[in-house]
Formats: structure tokens, sequence, C-alpha cells
């Protein structure tokens, strides 16, 4: 702890030195952020995998029948049992993604308050507790735009498509170019909410404002904090595995 600096946030930096106080984040705070991750979001990511392994036991269950009985296949997707799989295990899907960002965002946050990285786990869960609704409801925001906006470049794919199907290439890549942009340009949109407790049209706009003219630098460091949030997440999906098939090959076996 003598060592210790805090990271001033406000404070402009160039890519580089974004790179390098980014790591140096991760190494003052690996353990008690990941403390946190496991102990707020790590019970939904426990629940959905024990949902997953079942899901995956009555499908292995379900493969083996299927030799002998053609229609097991038709009628368990048409069962109630697996739609009610899907569908809680899509909402602890939802509820492990939220906690995980609401746990992460308003870590750093408590983090520029208290200008230290000695944050206990009953802090950060305050602050989930409190954002939750807001960070879910920013997900279905997000989840219903994509759906929007998907429909919306799939009209200029089905017209490049009448033209000629050579021009569907071109459609493609613009496609994927104002993906990234999209994504990019929004991707301050949580963290713009919690901390300055606005709303979720206004952060979006404020988050594309932040990001305008700073493209390739946005791009590199979101790409590093992915690359460093899941060397993270594998210490924490490697359990979600272990436990996912010890459930499948045991409703397997019984």
């Amino acid at each position: 702890m003598n060592n210790f600096t805090p990271i001033d946030f406000h404070k402009t930096r160039d890519f580089s030195k974004k790179l390098n106080d980014t790591f140096e984040f991760v190494r003052q705070n690996i353990k008690p952020l990941g403390k946190s991750i496991l102990f707020i979001a790590g019970p939904p990511v426990l629940i959905g995998s024990l949902m997953l392994g079942s899901f995956m036991g009555d499908f292995l269950n379900l493969s083996q029948s299927a030799v002998t009985n053609p229609d097991a296949i038709e009628n368990y997707f048409l069962s109630a049992n697996f739609w009610i799989q899907i569908a809680v295990g899509s909402i602890f899907l939802l509820i492990s993604g939220v906690a995980t960002m609401a746990t992460i965002n308003n870590y750093i946050i408590l983090y520029g308050e208290k200008k230290s990285n000695q944050i206990e786990v009953s802090d950060v869960w305050e602050r989930v507790r409190q954002t939750f609704w807001m960070y879910l409801g920013t997900m279905i925001f997000f989840m219903i735009l994509f759906i929007v906006a998907y429909s919306l470049m799939l009209i200029p794919m089905f017209l490049l498509t009448a033209i000629s199907p050579f021009l569907i290439f071109f459609g493609f890549i613009g496609i994927v170019c104002l993906i990234f942009y999209l994504i990019f340009g929004s991707s301050l949109t949580f963290f713009i909410r919690a901390y300055e407790k606005t709303g979720f049209f206004a952060a979006l706009s404020r988050s594309f404002y932040l990001v305008r003219g700073k493209w390739w630098s946005t791009f590199g460091l979101v790409f590093i904090l992915f690359f460093i949030v899941m060397t993270i997440s594998y210490l924490f999906i490697i359990p979600w595995y272990v436990v996912t098939l010890v459930t499948a090959f045991h409703n397997t076996s019984t």
C-alpha cells in the first residue's frame, strides 16, 4: 500500500497513457474487484449454469432416445418444460450480465470517490442494489434499439439484392462498419447513467459526444478493456463450466 497512487480518471491522456493506466488499474484492483464480482454476480451465474446444465442433460437424454423414438425431439421442443428452461435461463443470463456490468462500473465510481482500492464488497453491493433496475432498463433499451436497427439495416440489403447480388458484399461491409460505429459510440452509456444520474437517451447522446473525434483511441481502449475483462472472467467461467458439465452428466445418468 505504500506504493499506491490513485488514478485520476479526469486527466487528459493519449492512447498510450490510457493503456498504461488501464493495466495499472487492473493491477491495483484485481483482488477487491474480483471478490466483488464473485459475491455479487456469482450467484446468478451459478443458478444460470445449473439451469443450462439441466437443459444440456435433458438434451443429451433426448438425443439418445431419439434413435428409438423419432417423435421425442418434436415433443420435447413443444413441451412446457423446454420453454420454462429457456425462459428461466435467459432471465438469469440477463441478470448475470447486468450484475457484472453494474458491479464493475460501480466499483470504478467508488474507486474514483475514495481514491483508494480498499473497497468492501458491501459498499459495491449497496451501489449495485441502488442502480440495478437502471442498468436492467438500459440493457433492455439497447436490446430494443438493436432489434430496430437490425431491422432497418435489412432494408438496404434487400434493395441491393434486387439490384445486383454482387452488391450484397458491399452492403454487408457497410452494415459491419455501422455496427462498430454504434457499439463504440454508445460504449460509455452505462457508465454515464451511473455516474451522472441521467436518462437513457441523454446518456446515449453524451456518449457519442465524448467519443466524437476519438474513435480509434476508443476502439483500442474498448478492445483492451474487453480483453482484460475476458481474462478476469475466465477465473469465474471455469467453475461455471464445471457446474454445468457436472449437472448435465448427472441428469444424463439419472
